[in-house]
């Protein structure tokens, strides 16, 4: 017998009608803010504003007016001065040095190189005199072996 989950020193089941939202309003605003604070970061239900613990409290100057706003964005963007070169631009001149990718260690190279599968005697006379014509009839006959052996079993068909 289990016995049943506590919350509070109260069982689970009278939490089922607490009206949460009731409980919510009661809150005041102080309250809010520290019960927002230990929210899971990670919960999905809530949107991804609500997550962070970013809170402005500044109050807005006033209404949105995108035009303006693009307006000067575009005109600071073009009154801010580009940062100085390092190096100036010279066409056909590399700046900096190439990238070099690291060597491959000895290791895994001789391993690709080295792998080798021992067919015996007759199917590696076989392999060697074969056309490519039978060479790729071969490849498809096994890969349709493969796909065969790959398929679903119906349990329910194979004992009749």
């Amino acid at each position: 017998m289990t016995t049943p989950a506590k919350l509070y020193g109260r069982e689970l089941s009278t939490y089922d009608e607490v009206d949460v939202d009731e409980l919510l309003a009661k809150l005041s605003q102080e309250e809010l803010t520290m019960l927002a604070k230990e929210v899971d970061p990670d919960d999905n239900f809530l949107p991804p504003s609500q997550r962070n613990n970013y809170a402005c409290e500044k109050d807005p100057t006033g209404p949105l007016n995108r035009k303006k706003l693009i307006e000067h964005i575009n005109k600071q963007a073009l009154e801010t001065p580009d940062r100085p070169e390092v190096k100036p631009y010279v066409a056909g001149v590399v700046r900096g040095k190439k990238w070099i990718p690291p060597p491959i260690p000895d290791k895994v190279r001789d391993a690709e190189e080295q792998i080798t599968i021992d067919l015996g005697d007759e199917y590696e006379t076989a392999l060697t005199t074969a056309t490519q014509e039978e060479i790729i009839d071969l490849a498809g006959k096994l890969i349709i072996r493969l796909a065969w052996a790959k398929r679903p079993v119906d349990h329910g068909l194979s004992h009749k």
